[in-house]
Parts: structure tokens; C-alpha cells; sequence
């Protein structure tokens, strides 16, 4: 089981960007002499100047101190002291390396003899590259106290010679000399520990030229013996059963082989100590955190949900050991194959206390036969390596893997226990895979083809012991949040509180997804698949697009997808816990909040478009160009957009409109919903949603009836009793209610009472409050006084009266 890689991405800095895109335009045209000249000025070093006498004093006890600090760092130096203790030891570990049998038939070594080679030479390298960035660092601090003790001899030389031209008193004279004496012996301690450090990194160097070149013969072999899969490398078995004289050598090869490996994890935990006690740290925690959860007592809802982590919960040093061993493939990812197999041993033992309780209860049995399996497999290749009872094992292991996933699928397809999710019908279609795999690993080993057939073998075998531990760590790393969130601590939250489902689901999915990866991984690994698979994508992602003066890689567009992806939702969580954790905690005036959530939000969108471009690896002087060609079009056919910009930059800061704020422009009314970065949304009380380009909201009149007070006027012009209206709950009492006699009317004495009311719906207020008044003139028995008309009848033609005449007596007629 090798340890995953990790991906590194690398982006420019942010500033180097926006420099890149603001880059002023150039100058006129500067003779080139002059120009040199003008640098050699700039850079020239100031000349130093002279201490004055009454200063001598002073500053030679400060240059002391200096000096005696600078001589203690010289003279105790760990880091040089360290490496140079180490170097002996890494050249003693070459040489070992290259005094064992191993490293002296490379040619005749099998894949995982060559592979194991590999590890430890990589071992060797990663420490010295250790060694050599921690020589580097020491280089720069050492050179600029060289610096330091430059310009102070420089300034004292300069102090001695004004002192004699001026005759300084002889007290001030021999402070001078002591001093320079001083700085003279501490630079000739800084230039002996400058030498030595160069002589380290000489050894060093010539250390790394061998580790290159074994690593480079290394690969090399790896790569024909790729090549030479499907090639018999061993006649077939029932003729290789090695007569009984041969258990003495199969004896002493096993006693080789422990002793070997014992050493080899030795070696490891002495270069490893530091790490392998901040692993030992990590499962203390996560142990402690467990036993925390477990406890029933803290959670006063959701019993029944919390009742399918029970399982968990009751093995909480099974848990935490489960998840160390995980992580001690990313803690220690140049570890040897007999540490990896160490490992895999040891997480046998956490994998069967758990993962039985977590599966369907048809498939417990096959849990058991896939730890023996597993014992068994890793015994059979740390101590039986290049025998013939190597490969006897490995067949008695694959016919017994085969027929226990064969039973174990049609077991789980009879009881129905599917898996749940995509990661489960990606397990079930793995284990589907791995039945003619297995197959052809019998027929593989049995002709002869030893190579390929335990290639099949351990990457099936593993495979499906990563997919468990990966699965049974999922579920724990799953129970461990759903349980945290559910704590009391965690309820405290108002994220937690009001979106504890969605929580667990976003958690839960990212769990999954990089399980998926976690358990990928070491599986391309196993199957030899993940070298050639990266570079297959390397070079298609290193495939150019070119449009015009613009070129980006295929890699570079995926890269600028990915880090405006990210940028997006990084954006989103930050104003998500802004606005339910941070903001409610402060005192904020109304709509500043709000305010700086935008702010924030366009300024991680505008510093991730710089960072994706980066990423993308454009070219920026093409990309300056073609901006530049761009802008004038721009400017003249934008200029709406560029207005609308600036006015919300103008709503974000000044805040005449805010958030929630009911709003009145021109014949519409409603509450403002979202204040963006171009245009604003206005809902309506008629339930339609308005969207005003911000420029209208600056430019234009806009009546904001809650901007800085939500009291407000209502009149309600009819004639009624003051205490009608007091009656209503949303009137205010202060102000009180004023009513005044506003006339005479054309038939009526016109009244109207003023109402004051903070509620935003005042319109439904005026309405109930005019509601009541007609229904008190009702019952006090006050009709409403309707308008009476006098109609004058001037002429009328008397054929329209007879016509009329007639027309009635034919009515009664018919009558």
C-alpha cells in the first residue's frame, strides 16, 4: 500500500497581477548613457559618516552589544552543528545502501524489490533535501550579518580617520580602536562558519549526485520491468515445488528478510521521531473527542438520529486508531514498503471491531475472511519474498479472495444491502471487476507469469482493504461532525442552529468526495496505473490555445474554472457566517452589515479573478494589449454600465438606500430586497419584483420612508372621535392622535384626524383606522351626507312626447 501524493498548485501573487495590469504607459524616450548613469547613482551605497566624538561613546557600547550578540549566534550555531552530524549518518546510510545485495544485482531484482529500493533512496534524498533548504536559509542570515558587519567597519574607519585628522582625545581614540578590533574578530568568526557551511554544502552536493544517479538506474528498471508484465518470468508451478533440502534457504531467507526490515523501521522512527509524536498527538485528541461525543448526556434532541453512531461511539480507541493509521499516509509519505506493510497489519486490528457493525449483517462474515486474507497476503510478502512458497501462498490467497468476494456478492445481491450513494455503486462495481482479476492472477501464477500475477493480486486484495479502512473512516469522520453539531457548544451557533441539516450534508458530501479520491489513489498506485495516468493528463493539459495575441493551456483553463469555483464559495461561506454569527453579536447601525458582507464579497471575487488569471498562466503582456485595444470600445459603448457601477459603489458606502428599506420612486412603492453592484431589486407590495438600475436610484428623486425613522404621518380625512383611532394597536400614543376641522364642505363640515404608526404596512393601518371610523358613525347613527342635485327640465319636442305616449299604451295594452 503506497502512500498518496500530494498535488501542489502554485499561484502568483496578487499584487504582482494587478502591477502586471497597471503598468503606466512609458516615458519619453532617455538617452542610455544617462539612464545608466542615473541607476549607478541609485544603487551606489551612501557614504558612511563619521561618529561625532561626543557619540563615540554611546555608540561603541551599542555596536558591543551587537557584536556580542552576533558572536553567540556564531559561535553556538545548532543548525550547522546539527548537519554536520547528520551528514556522517546519511553518507553511512548510502554506503549501506549500496553494500547491500540488493543494490548489487539491480538488474535481477523483481518489481517490488526495485520498488522497496526506491523508497529507501527516496528516504535518503528527502533528507537531504532537509538538510540543504535549512543550509540555504542559514547562508541568508549569515551573509546579511556579514553585511552588517561591513558597513560597521566601515562607518568606525571613517570615525578613526576623522579622529586623528581632528584629534579626538586619546580615550575616544583607543574606544575606537577596541572597537574595531571587536568587529574584526567577530568577522573573522562569521567567515570561519561561512566556510564551513560551504564545505557542508559540498558534501551535500556530492551525496545528492549519487542518490540522483541510484534513483535515475532505479526507475529505469522500474520501467522494463513494466514493460515485462506479460512476459514469463518463472516456469510453471507444479514444476518449481522445491524438493524438502530447500526449507534450510527458505528458513535463513526469512530470518534475511525480519532482520532487514527491523532495521529498516529503525532507521525510519530515528528520522521520523518528530512526526510520529505529532501523530501519537493527533490520535490522543481525536481519542479524547470521541470519548467527549460519546457521552449521551450532552445532546438534548435527536436521541433516535444520534442512535445509528452508536456503534461508533462504543469503540472510540478502534475509531481513533482507524483514522490515525489513515493519516499517517499523508504524514509520512516517503515511508519504506516495510512500514506500509506494518501499518496494514496493525489497521486489521480496528477495521474488524468496526466495520462489521456498519455493514449489512450478510456481508459481517466476509468482513472476517478479508482481514485473514489480508494477514495472510502481507505475512506472505514481507517474509516470503522470491521464493517458491511465495508463490504457493499467493495462489492459496487469490483462489480464497475469489471465492469470497463470489459469495459475498450474490450474499449481499440476495439480502439486498446496496450501498447507498454513488460511492457505493462505484464499490459494487469494483468488487464486480475484481472477480475475473482475480481469476486471471490463478492462471497468471500457475503458468509461470509471476510478475503480472502478484500485480493483480495485491492490487485487488488491497484495494478492497483500502476501499473498507477508507469507508469505515468516512463513517467516522461523518459521525464525529454530525455529532459535534449537535453538541451544545455547537448549538450556540446561529449558522448551526437555523442550517444544521444543510451542514451535515455539505459536510457529509465532502467527506465522501475525498474518501473517493483517498481510496483512488493508492488503487491506481497498486495496479501500477497512477505514473502513466498523470502524465497522460499532463500532456493534455499542457496542450496551448492560442487566439490572437492570447495563449493559455488546457490545464491553465481548467485551473482558472477551478479558482473562480473556489473563490465563489469561499465568498459565499464568508458572508454566511458574517451575516449569522458575526453581525447579530455586534452593534452595528442598520445596514452597515450589509454594507461590508458586499464589500467583502466583491473583494474576494475581484482578488480570485486576479489569482485565476494567474493561474491560468496568461500571457500578461498580450493580455495588456488586448485590454488596451478594448478600452476605448469599452468606454464609449459602457458607459450606462460604468454609471450603474459607480452609483452602487455609492449605494454601498454612503447607504441612502439600505436593505429592507421601503422606497418610493416615481409610481411605485416597495421594500428593497438586494442592493448589487449594477442594479438594486425593489419588491412590491403587489408581489412583483422591480429591477432599478442604481443609476436612477442616485440620479433620481427617491422617497425613503424608513432611511433614518420608521414614524410616520397617516390622515384619515373624515369626521370621527379621536378615540376611535387610539383604539388601534399599531396607532402610537406619541405622538397622540390630533383631530382638526378642516372646513365646510360643499354639504358637510369636513374633519381629519393625524395618526402617527412605525409599522411598515401603514396603508393597511390607514385602512383598518378608516374601517373603524365608518363603522362608529354607523352605529352612532350619523349618516354619510350624500350631495342632493335639482334637476330643470327646459323643453321638449312634442313628437318625442307622443312617440313616448304611444309607446306606453301599447305597453299596457299588452298588459
Amino acid at each position: 500500500m503506497r502512500a498518496p501524493s500530494t498535488a501542489r498548485f502554485t499561484f502568483a501573487a496578487a499584487a504582482i497581477c494587478i502591477g502586471a495590469l497597471l503598468v503606466p504607459a512609458p516615458a519619453a524616450a532617455v538617452p542610455q548613457q544617462e539612464t545608466q548613469t542615473a541607476q549607478d547613482t541609485a544603487q551606489a551605497p551612501a557614504e558612511p559618516t563619521p561618529i561625532a566624538a561626543s557619540d563615540i561613546a554611546s555608540r561603541s557600547e551599542s555596536t558591543n552589544s551587537q557584536l556580542r550578540e552576533f558572536r553567540a549566534e556564531v559561535t553556538a550555531d545548532p543548525v550547522l552543528d546539527d548537519i554536520g552530524e547528520q551528514l556522517p549518518e546519511i553518507s553511512a546510510a548510502r554506503q549501506e545502501l549500496l553494500d547491500d545485495p540488493r543494490n548489487l544485482a539491480l538488474e535481477r531484482s523483481t518489481m517490488r524489490r526495485l520498488e522497496e529500493l526506491r523508497a529507501d533512496w527516496l528516504r535518503l534524498g528527502n533528507l537531504l533535501d532537509e538538510a540543504e533548504a535549512s543550509l540555504a536559509d542559514r547562508s541568508r542570515a549569515l551573509e546579511a550579518w556579514r553585511d552588517t558587519l561591513s558597513r560597521l567597519d566601515e562607518v568606525w574607519q571613517v570615525t578613526r580617520e576623522t579622529a586623528s585628522e581632528q584629534e579626538y582625545a586619546q580615550a575616544a581614540i583607543d574606544r575606537i580602536n577596541s572597537t574595531l578590533t571587536e568587529v574584526a574578530e567577530v568577522d573573522a568568526a562569521l567567515r570561519d562558519r561561512l566556510d564551513e557551511l560551504v564545505t557542508l554544502q559540498t558534501q551535500i552536493a556530492a551525496e545528492r549526485t549519487q542518490v540522483t544517479e541510484r534513483l535515475a538506474e532505479i526507475e529505469g528498471l522500474l520501467q522494463v520491468a513494466r514493460e515485462q508484465l506479460f512476459v514469463r518470468n518463472a516456469p510453471p508451478l507444479w514444476r518449481s515445488i522445491a524438493p524438502p533440502a530447500a526449507e534450510r534457504a527458505v528458513a535463513s531467507k526469512v530470518s534475511e528478510t525480519w532482520a532487514a526490515g527491523v532495521a529498516t523501521l529503525r532507521a525510519f522512527a530515528r528520522d521520523r521521531d518528530a512526526r510520529l509524536l505529532l501523530q501519537l498527538a493527533g490520535f490522543v485528541v481525536l481519542l479524547l473527542l470521541l470519548i467527549a461525543l460519546g457521552r449521551r448526556g450532552r445532546y438534548d434532541e435527536d436521541h433516535d438520529a444520534l442512535a445509528g453512531y452508536s456503534q461508533i461511539l462504543a469503540r472510540p480507541a478502534s475509531s481513533a486508531l482507524l483514522v490515525a493509521i489513515l493519516a499517517s499516509l499523508a504524514i509520512h509519505p516517503d515511508a519504506p514498503p516495510v512500514a506500509l506493510e506494518l501499518v496494514a497489519l496493525i489497521g486489521v486490528l480496528p477495521l474488524l471491531r468496526l466495520l462489521p457493525r456498519l455493514v449489512h449483517p450478510s456481508l459481517r462474515r466476509s468482513v472476517y475472511r478479508l482481514g485473514a486474507l489480508v494477514v495472510l497476503h502481507r505475512l506472505n510478502s514481507l517474509l516470503l519474498i522470491d521464493t517458491v512458497v511465495e508463490r504457493v501462498v499467493l495462489l492459496i490467497v487469490t483462489v480464497l479472495a475469489l471465492g469470497g468476494l463470489i459469495w459475498g456478492l450474490r450474499s449481499s445481491s440476495a439480502a439486498g444491502a446496496h450501498a447507498r450513494g454513488w460511492l457505493g455503486r462505484i464499490a459494487r462495481l469494483a468488487a464486480g471487476l475484481a472477480v475475473p482479476t482475480l481469476a486471471t492472477s490463478a492462471v497468471a501464477n500457475a503458468l509461470g507469469y509471476v510478475v503480472l500475477a502478484g500485480l493483480l493480486t495485491n492490487g485487488t486484495l488491497m484495494s478492497l482493504y483500502v476501499a473498507a479502512v477508507v469507508f469505515t473512516a468516512a463513517s467516522v469522520l461523518d459521525g464525529v461532525a454530525t455529532l459535534s453539531l449537535r453538541t451544545r457548544a455547537a448549538r450556540r451557533l446561529n449558522s448551526v442552529r437555523k442550517h444544521r441539516e444543510l451542514l451535515d450534508r455539505r459536510i457529509g458530501a465532502l467527506i465522501h468526495f475525498v474518501a473517493f479520491f483517498a481510496w483512488a489513489e493508492p488503487t491506481l498506485e497498486l495496479f501500477q496505473l497512477r505514473d502513466g495516468l498523470i502524465d497522460f493528463f499532463r500532456v493534455a493539459l499542457s496542450q496551448r490555445l492560442t487566439v490572437g495575441e492570447l495563449s493559455v493551456t488546457i490545464g491553465g483553463i481548467l485551473a482558472f474554472v477551478l479558482a473562480i469555483t473556489l473563490t465563489v464559495l469561499l465568498s459565499r461561506f464568508i458572508r454566511f457566517a458574517l451575516a449569522e454569527d458575526v453581525f447579530p453579536r455586534l452593534k452595528l447601525p442598520r445596514g452597515v452589515g450589509d454594507s461590508i458582507s458586499m464589500v467583502i464579497h466583491y473583494l474576494v471575487i475581484g482578488f480570485g479573478i486576479f489569482v485565476a488569471l494567474a493561474a491560468a498562466g496568461l500571457e500578461w503582456r498580450s493580455f495588456a494589449l488586448v485590454a488596451g485595444a478594448l478600452s476605448i470600445g469599452i468606454g464609449f459603448g459602457m458607459q450606462n454600465l460604468v454609471n450603474n457601477f459607480v452609483s452602487g459603489l455609492i449605494l454601498i458606502f454612503e447607504r441612502p438606500i439600505q436593505l429592507g428599506d421601503t422606497v418610493e420612486f416615481g409610481d411605485r412603492l416597495g421594500v428593497v430586497r438586494r442592493i448589487g453592484i449594477r442594479s438594486s431589486t425593489v419588491s412590491t407590495f403587489d408581489g412583483a419584483e422591480v429591477i432599478v438600475p442604481n443609476g436612477n436610484l442616485i440620479s433620481a428623486e427617491v422617497v425613503n420612508w424608513t432611511l433614518t425613522d420608521r414614524t410616520r404621518r397617516l390622515e384619515v380625512s373624515v369626521e370621527i372621535l379621536l378615540e376611535v383611532v387610539n383604539q388601534h394597536d399599531d396607532v402610537l400614543q406619541r405622538p397622540a392622535p390630533v383631530g382638526f376641522f378642516d372646513g365646510f364642505g360643499e354639504c358637510s363640515l369636513d374633519f381629519s384626524v393625524w395618526l402617527w404608526t412605525t409599522s411598515l404596512e401603514w396603508r393597511r393601518v390607514r385602512s383598518e383606522a378608516s374601517l373603524k371610523i365608518h363603522d362608529a358613525l354607523r352605529d352612532a347613527g350619523i349618516e354619510i351626507p350624500f350631495p342632493q342635485r335639482d334637476l330643470h327640465v327646459r323643453s321638449i319636442d312634442e313628437a318625442v312626447i307622443r312617440e313616448t305616449r304611444r309607446g306606453e299604451g301599447e305597453r299596457d295594452a299588452k298588459s
